[in-house]
């Protein structure tokens, strides 16, 4: 049940196989093959991948220089 995707057009879904609490993460990236489900928790992933942790065939990688270069914050007044 795909619930996402990057600009990209890379998507992020569940595997929808038992109840819900047994789920698991399926990242479809758009230049490569599918593989398997991953093991982590949602949020766990997401950051690994902002992070340039999360190494998927295909899935763009972050470096932590783009990162930092992109973050912006602002305070409201």
């Amino acid at each position: 049940m795909p619930f996402g995707d990057s600009i990209d057009g890379d998507q992020i879904g569940w595997l929808t196989s038992g109840s819900p609490d047994e789920w698991r993460l399926q990242l479809v990236p758009r230049h490569a093959e599918q593989g398997p489900p991953l093991s982590e928790p949602l949020a766990d992933v997401l950051l690994g991948w902002l992070q340039g942790r999360l190494r998927v065939a295909g899935l763009y990688r972050f470096d932590k220089d783009e990162l930092a270069d992109a973050a912006t914050f602002w305070s409201p007044s």
